[in-house]
C-alpha cells in the first residue's frame, strides 16, 4: 500500500483557528493541512490548490470544454477533478496524526 504524505500550508498561524484537512486524489494519499485565523473552506481549497501547484502538480486536470467544468472545481491554480478531493473541517489531533501516514 502506498504511504501517503501531509503537506502543511499555513495562512496565519492562530492556536485557536480554523484548520481543515483535505485528501486530494483518487485515493486520497496526497494531504493538505490548512491553517489560518478564520479562512473559508473557499480560500482553504485556494491555499491548499498553491502547495498542490508546488508539491504535487499532477492533480491538476484540463477542462476542455464547458461540460467538463461540470465535473470540475476550479482554483487560481487549476482545475480538480470534483470527486478527487474531499475536505474535513477542524480535524482533531488523532486526525491529523493518521493524516500523516
Amino acid at each position: 500500500m502506498k504511504q501517503g504524505n501531509l503537506g502543511v500550508a499555513i495562512d496565519s498561524y492562530e492556536p485557536y483557528g480554523r484548520r481543515w484537512l483535505f485528501a486530494f486524489g483518487a485515493y486520497g494519499w496526497t494531504r493538505v493541512l490548512v491553517l489560518g485565523a478564520d479562512p473559508s473552506l473557499e480560500d482553504a481549497l485556494e491555499i491548499a490548490a498553491d502547495w498542490l501547484a508546488e508539491n504535487a502538480p499532477g492533480i491538476f486536470a484540463e477542462a476542455e470544454s464547458e461540460e467538463d467544468e461540470v465535473d470540475m472545481t476550479y482554483t487560481q491554480s487549476g482545475w480538480i477533478p470534483s470527486w478527487e478531493w474531499s475536505v474535513l473541517e477542524n480535524p482533531d489531533r488523532e486526525t491529523i496524526v493518521r493524516a500523516k501516514g
